[in-house]
């Protein structure tokens, strides 16, 4: 029940964060959001372990656990510098999210089955295919006459954005097995408290040397927005890796998968976000999926 829950709080918290870091990506340069994202999330999570007095377990942990929650976080945090990326070219969020939802749930899946031994049922085999089938619908067209597939983009952006939003997918994959490996030898709280802090200390010395990647200051009507996109992104990955700890890789990158069914609607309602026919189609089907596997 508390993996399902927090699974789903992520989803949900990323979901409105895409909102606001598309908004924040007109105006500053993806680096700086990823590190201003990262620095809000190691002083989110630190704060969380005080206050639950987890914050002392930092120093007792093993250095391979420490290895695998840093190694984690850098996936994470190239998965989002990878997004912000898309939506920075053009990369629509219910397109983007959808997009990357679909290679994250099959990668981590599969990862999760061949090596950590999870199961998985045939209800959810069927969801992930079909969310396969929806992406190559919105994103692909054959060509009868030559029997040829092209990417059904608009433009060579948006064809960009799609090639970070799959590589986004990877990369966040990658980042939730490590983080998986890491939690066995501590607990959630703890994990999230020591995962950022190695990255950021690099983060910080860039800033430093480099005043073109410092996140602040700026603009006031663009720093409310810049600071809760990073906040909400900071509970999901705070929750996403307390799911970890409950149900595992293959169901927690389920419930996160359902991250779209948010995220396509919030896009259309508060970015006026357009799709084509067959790209609807095709968000409807991947969506269809999600739900078959969440259900």
């Amino acid at each position: 029940m508390y993996g399902e829950l927090f699974g789903l709080t992520t989803a949900w918290a990323w979901s409105i964060s895409n909102i606001y870091t598309k908004q924040v990506t007109y105006r500053l340069s993806t680096m700086r959001i990823v590190i201003a994202y990262a620095l809000i999330y190691t002083l989110l999570a630190l704060v969380v372990a005080f206050f639950m007095g987890r914050l002392g377990g930092i120093f007792k942990l093993p250095f391979d656990t420490i290895g695998y929650l840093t190694l984690g976080s850098i996936f994470i945090f190239a998965g989002n510098f990878s997004v912000f990326k898309a939506y920075s070219i053009g990369g629509g969020v219910g397109y983007t999210v959808t997009v990357l939802t679909s290679v994250f749930i099959f990668t981590t899946t599969v990862v999760g089955m061949i090596f950590l031994n999870e199961s998985i049922s045939i209800l959810q085999i069927s969801g992930g295919i079909t969310i396969i089938i929806g992406i190559f619908i919105a994103n692909v067209k054959l060509s009868i006459h030559s029997l040829t597939l092209n990417t059904r983009s608009i433009n060579p952006l948006k064809e960009s954005a799609f090639k970070f939003a799959i590589l986004t997918g990877f990369l966040w994959s990658l980042g939730i097995i490590f983080w998986n490996q890491g939690l066995t030898e501590t607990d959630p709280i703890t994990g999230v408290a020591i995962s950022g802090v190695i990255p950021n200390c690099f983060f910080v010395l860039a800033c430093i040397f480099y005043s073109r990647l410092r996140p602040f200051p700026v603009e006031r009507r663009y720093a409310w927005k810049l600071f809760m996109g990073g906040l909400l992104n900071s509970i999901g990955l705070i929750t996403a890796m307390s799911a970890l700890d409950w149900s595992g890789v293959g169901l927690t990158a389920i419930l996160i998968s359902s991250t779209p069914v948010f995220s396509v609607p919030l896009g259309i309602w508060f970015l006026k976000e357009r799709h084509t026919n067959h790209g609807m189609a095709g968000l409807v089907i991947s969506i269809i999926g999600i739900i078959i596997v969440v259900a």
